[in-house]
């Protein structure tokens, strides 16, 4: 966070990630923390969570405590075989769901994306606007995320992850 102009102020900081508390559970707390301490530092006009869910079926919005948070589907293989090929459809899916929210493009300033698997997310809103600065968050010491589900043994499935994962991270350098 060091690399954030300190002089600028205004502007969208959103977030992507599903650690997220809602009214019903507290998980994600750590995040919210984050997120708080984002919002008190007074820094931009509004800051916005972006929450996928392979759980939920339609795109919902919620406030949580004072920020906004935008619930969208999102999908995944089970057991995470070959994680990342669903990107397309993922992709696609949130495009059409920031469409239809009351974010404005041009005033988001920063993309914070929180695991390598939503980093794709952030760069599909990177590409409609080159202003977008990209953040990738890690939580755990497997940013490829080669040791979830059944099949991470599988030399197939870690060669895939892998390298879907290395792409991810190129284009968030670049």
């Amino acid at each position: 966070m060091k690399n954030l102009d300190r002089n600028s102020k205004g502007g969208v900081y959103l977030t992507i990630t599903p650690f997220f508390p809602t009214h019903s559970s507290f998980r994600g707390s750590f995040v919210y923390d984050q997120v708080n301490a984002i919002i008190k530092s007074g820094r931009f006009d509004e800051v916005v969570v972006i929450r996928p869910n392979r759980k939920c079926k339609k795109a919902l919005k919620y406030r949580y405590q004072e920020v906004t948070v935008y619930e969208i589907p999102f999908y995944e293989s089970p057991s995470l075989i070959l994680n990342g090929s669903f990107n397309g459809l993922n992709r696609r899916n949130f495009l059409k769901r920031f469409d239809e929210s009351d974010i404005k493009l041009e005033s988001i300033r920063y993309v914070h994306c929180h695991v390598s698997y939503f980093a794709g997310l952030g760069l599909a809103l990177k590409e409609l606007n080159p202003k977008i600065k990209c953040i990738l968050q890690h939580h755990d010491p497997d940013p490829f995320t080669i040791r979830n589900g059944r099949f991470s043994h599988c030399r197939w499935n870690l060669r895939y992850r892998a390298l879907r994962n290395i792409e991810l991270f190129q284009q968030v350098l670049s």
